[in-house]
């Protein structure tokens, strides 16, 4: 019989779904993987991939996904100051949202910790 216990679990799952971190100039900047946070949070991250807040957006307007992928990374950032580090480094760059959201898809979906751990 087969038998682990549930530090052996949470390891795995802490392993398996871990941070994604973005190193800003000396600064380590920690996301959340969305399996990681609270339900709220999730809930939110879903609805920004509907095609009704395509239509309205946060505030009534329209969005596009650049949009998204930066209030994906507001809702699952450390901290807002997490959050802020990476947008002033960023700016409004469409091309650096999109490949910074395409490698922490990456990682969350592969199931695997940050990248920077490997």
């Amino acid at each position: 019989m087969t038998q682990v216990t549930l530090a052996d679990v949470q390891n795995a799952a802490a392993k398996k779904h871990g941070n994604y971190s973005v190193f800003v100039d000396d600064d380590t900047l920690t996301f959340l993987n969305p399996l990681r946070l609270p339900k709220e949070k999730r809930e939110r991250i879903a609805a920004l991939n509907s095609a009704e807040f395509y239509a309205e957006g946060a505030e009534g307007e329209g969005w596009d996904k650049w949009d998204m992928y930066q209030e994906i990374f507001r809702i699952s950032a450390k901290s807002e100051e997490h959050f802020t580090k990476l947008h002033n480094a960023i700016g409004d760059d469409p091309a650096v949202w999109e490949e910074l959201f395409d490698a922490l898809n990456t990682v969350a979906e592969l199931g695997e910790a940050s990248p920077s751990e490997s």
